[in-house]
């Protein structure tokens, strides 16, 4: 794997704290994500992406393509959406975190 991770909200602590309590308990944090030639899009998850980070827990990103349909549960997007509608609604400059692949335990696309 060579690109970024880019994670589509801000850390919430308090919102962390839960999530980091489930991901410790399933050992590992799974995420739906769509690549360009650059740069791996979360299409959820920001907050499982830092758990994994913080816990020293494996990450598996599923790959999507552009015009699959994924539940999606951001905003205003609630429902089944393309994750084209995914990418193109996020307004990428005021999103969460930018990762690096070699900060987790490990990385796994499938």
């Amino acid at each position: 794997m060579n690109g970024y991770i880019q994670a589509i909200n801000p850390v919430d602590e308090e919102h962390l704290a839960e999530v980091m309590g489930v991901a410790a308990k399933i050992g590992k944090v799974e995420l739906n994500a769509y690549f360009t030639s650059e740069e791996y899009y979360l299409l959820e998850g920001s907050h499982r992406i830092e758990a994994a980070l913080r816990l020293q827990l494996p990450v598996i990103l599923r790959l999507r393509e552009w015009d699959d349909q994924i539940e999606c549960d951001i905003n205003d997007m609630e429902g089944i959406r393309m994750v084209g509608e995914i990418v193109d609604g996020i307004t990428w400059s005021r999103a969460g975190a930018i990762y690096n692949e070699d900060q987790f335990v490990s990385v796994e696309l499938a």
